[in-house]
């Protein structure tokens, strides 16, 4: 009888406020040890309202580093209207 899979889904990694920094390593060694096969991965609080496009980019990097086990979360805080708009695509564009 084969396993069904075991998805995390919802899951920060990146330097954040100090009680949800985690990188990566450590998030695929915490996924490793509890038979998580697949996260969803989102970039930290600080990405996801401030640095949109850099916390894309490194959830991006991260998905492209870890075929298989990570799949990512984009994030455009609609704060910043026009540019939001712009973000949402180009972040799917990366992967």
């Amino acid at each position: 009888m084969t396993q069904d899979p075991v998805i995390d889904v919802f899951s920060r990694a990146g330097e954040g406020r100090p009680e949800e920094s985690r990188l990566l390593q450590q998030a695929i060694a915490e996924m490793n040890a509890a038979g998580v096969s697949l996260s969803l991965i989102a970039p930290p609080d600080v990405n996801a309202a401030v640095r949109n496009r850099e916390g894309n980019d490194a959830i991006a990097a991260a998905v492209v580093a870890h075929p298989g086990r990570l799949a990512g979360y984009a994030v455009a805080n609609p704060w910043y209207g026009t540019k939001a708009v712009a973000e949402r695509p180009r972040a799917l564009d990366c992967g």
